[in-house]
C-alpha cells in the first residue's frame, strides 16, 4: 500500500510569528520542530496513536498536527469471542464504536481521515477499555462506512477470522459487501488490501473507477475450492501485489494495466506457474518486480529459469527479494538495481553474483538488515563498479 500526502512542513504547522494569546506556546520554536520530528519518525502503528493522543494535551499550537497524525489512519480492532460449545461466536468487540461516536460528533476529525487498517481476530482474552460490543463486523462497518468520509486507502486483514460459520471467505465476503453498499467514498478510493473472496469481492473491485494498487494476500477462493463468476478487473493499476498462487486471479486483475503496471509483488510460489508468464511482455512499463517467499521458507527458487522468463519485461531494472528467497545465480540482464529486504543470504554467494560478468548490475541495496558488509563484498562492489547502499 502506498503512502498518504506527507504532513504539512515545520514552517506551516509551526509559524515564526504567532502574536495571539490564546493559541501561541511557550515551548520554543525549535523545540516545537524537534517534536514534529520525532513523532513523523515513528511508523509503529500503536506506538504512533500513543504520540499523538500525549501530543494533543502539549500545546494548542500543536494540537492540528496531532489531530492529524492521529485521526489520518485509524486502526480499527474487531475481537470476536467464540462460544465452544456450539462453534459459534458469542459477541464481537470493537474500537470502531467509538471511533464512530467521536467521528460523528466531531466532523472536523472526520474530515481528517484518509485511511483505515481493519484486523479481524478470534481470541478468548478481550479488547482493551476502548472496545464495545458491535453485534457483528458487518453491521457495525456499514454504520462506519456510512458517515461523511474521504477514504483513499483501505485494508482489511481477516486471515484469523473463526472458523465456524461466519469464518474464512464468508467472513471477508460480507466486509466486502459492507464497503459496496454503504461507503459513499468508493469513487475516491486508490488503495486496497484484502483478500479474494469471492463475488461480493469482484463486485467491489468493479465498483472503484479510481483504484491504483492493489494487494491480494490470500486467494480464500482457491483455497476452500469455492468458484465464483469472474471479471477482468478494468482500472488500470499502477501496483499490484498478490501472495497467493493463481495465475488466473493475476491475469483477471491485471487484465486492463499492462500499460501502466510500474510495481509487481508476487510471491515466489506464483513462479512456478506457467500461466504468469502468458504475455509477460505485454508488461511494457514494469520496473519494478518484487518477490516474497510466503509461509513456506524452504521453498527454492530455479532463478535461471526466473532470469530467462522476467527478460521478456522490457522495462525491467529493479528486482528486489524478501527474507529466505537467497542470492540469486543469475539475473535478468536489463536489471541494474538488486534490492535484498531484511535478506538471509551468504556472503560468497552474493559476491559470485557480483563479480560474474553476465550482469548489469550498477547498485545492490541492503534494506532493514542489522547485517553489516564485510571487507570482500565492499571490495567486490568496488571492483566491479557497483554501489552499495544500506537503508
Amino acid at each position: 500500500m502506498s503512502d498518504l500526502a506527507p504532513f504539512p512542513p515545520p514552517s506551516v504547522l509551526f509559524p515564526a510569528s504567532n502574536n495571539n494569546p490564546e493559541t501561541s506556546s511557550k515551548i520554543p520554536l525549535d523545540i516545537l520542530i524537534q517534536i514534529f520530528d520525532r513523532a513523523a519518525s515513528v511508523t509503529e502503528i500503536n506506538e504512533r496513536g500513543r504520540l499523538a493522543a500525549r501530543l494533543c494535551l502539549v500545546c494548542k499550537l500543536l494540537l492540528p498536527y496531532a489531530q492529524q497524525m492521529l485521526y489520518r489512519a485509524p486502526n480499527l480492532e474487531f475481537m470476536s469471542i467464540p462460544r465452544y460449545d456450539d462453534n459459534a461466536t458469542l459477541r464481537t468487540e470493537s474500537n470502531s464504536p467509538l471511533l464512530r461516536r467521536t467521528l460523528t460528533e466531531s466532523p472536523h476529525l472526520a474530515s481528517l481521515v484518509r485511511r483505515f487498517d481493519i484486523w479481524t481476530e478470534v481470541s478468548d482474552v478481550p479488547l482493551r477499555r476502548h472496545a464495545r460490543n458491535c453485534g457483528t463486523v458487518e453491521a457495525e462497518l456499514a454504520k462506519l462506512f456510512s458517515l461523511p468520509l474521504s477514504i483513499r486507502s483501505l485494508e482489511l486483514n481477516d486471515r484469523e477470522a473463526f472458523p465456524g460459520a461466519r469464518g474464512g471467505a464468508d467472513l471477508t465476503e460480507s466486509m466486502a459487501a459492507a464497503v459496496c453498499s454503504h461507503a459513499a467514498w468508493l469513487d475516491q478510493l486508490e488503495d486496497l488490501k484484502m483478500d479474494c473472496s469471492g463475488d461480493k469481492f469482484s463486485t467491489l473491485l468493479g465498483a472503484l473507477p479510481n483504484l491504483r494498487r492493489l494487494a491480494i494476500p490470500t486467494d480464500l477462493v482457491f483455497k476452500s475450492r469455492q468458484f465464483y463468476p469472474r471479471k477482468e478487473l478494468a482500472v488500470p493499476l499502477i501496483s499490484f501485489e498478490m501472495n497467493c498462487g493463481s495465475s488466473d486471479v493475476f491475469w483477471q486483475c491485471l487484465y486492463n494495466s499492462t500499460q501502466s503496471l510500474r510495481l509487481l509483488t508476487i510471491s515466489a510460489g506464483l513462479l512456478d506457474s506457467d500461466g504468469l508468464y502468458d504475455d509477460l511482455e505485454t508488461f511494457v512499463n514494469l520496473d519494478t518486480v518484487y518477490i516474497k517467499v510466503e509461509g513456506d521458507r524452504d521453498h527454492r527458487i530455479d532463478y535461471e529459469d526466473v532470469a530467462s522468463r522476467l527478460a521478456d519485461l522490457p522495462s525491467l531494472g529493479t528486482l528486489r527479494l524478501s527474507y529466505y528467497c537467497g542470492v540469486p545465480s543469475v539475473l535478468p540482464s536489463s536489471v541494474h538495481t538488486l534490492q535484498l529486504h531484511d535478506p538471509n543470504f551468504n556472503v560468497s554467494d552474493l559476491v559470485k553474483l557480483i563479480t560474474g560478468e553476465d550482469h548489469g548490475l550498477r547498485k545492490l541495496e541492503v534494506i532493514r538488515s542489522k547485517w553489516t558488509a564485510t571487507q570482500r563484498l565492499i571490495t567486490a562492489c568496488r571492483d566491479m563498479n557497483v554501489e552499495l547502499k544500506f537503508r
